[in-house]
């Protein structure tokens, strides 16, 4: 019984020691930083949510006005480059497609995963008339966005009002 005694109060004389330690490597009880002792002892400020990309600005090299809702090209065979300005992306992949949506039907363009320089791809088409969407699909760590433009390869033939895209409004 005696022996039982001594064991009991040995355990006891240990649990004081661990939880005193781990007081003791917090500060203790009355410090500012002091809470329970598990582990959470300090408050950390919520960090900003992580912004989905934002795409800023389509513009085309060489130059392609933005008439009706469409980029218009000059007449073929030629070769374009799409730029575009997007805030908070990674990568960024470009389809062309006649609907609005990336689907078995949809061209690869390609990928751009170094937007340093801006985003951008490169294109060739033919004399052969087109009107398809070019489909742009930014990539980041707050998601993904994608949006789409009018391209035809009518060199704005026939077009009655003429919008100017921002990078242009901004050289003007």
């Amino acid at each position: 019984m005696r022996a039982l005694q001594i064991f009991l109060v040995v355990i006891a004389l240990v649990a004081v020691g661990v939880a005193g330690w781990a007081l003791g490597s917090r500060g203790g009880y009355g410090q500012p930083d002091a809470g329970p002792a598990t582990g959470s002892h300090t408050s950390r400020p919520a960090s900003e949510p992580t912004r989905r990309p934002e795409i800023r600005s389509i513009s085309t090299i060489p130059f392609a006005p933005h008439i009706g809702g469409a980029l218009h090209l000059p007449p073929g065979p030629g070769r374009v480059t799409f730029r575009v300005r997007i805030d908070n992306a990674s990568r960024t992949q470009f389809w062309l497609a006649r609907g609005t949506r990336v689907d078995k039907t949809a061209i690869w363009l390609g990928e751009d995963s170094d937007g340093a320089n801006g985003w951008s791809v490169g294109m060739r088409y033919d004399e052969d008339g087109f009107l398809d969407n070019l489909i742009i699909r930014a990539n980041g760590p707050g998601g993904t966005t994608e949006e789409f433009v009018g391209v035809t390869s009518n060199g704005g033939a026939g077009a009655t009002e003429e919008v100017a895209d921002e990078d242009a409004k901004a050289t003007s």
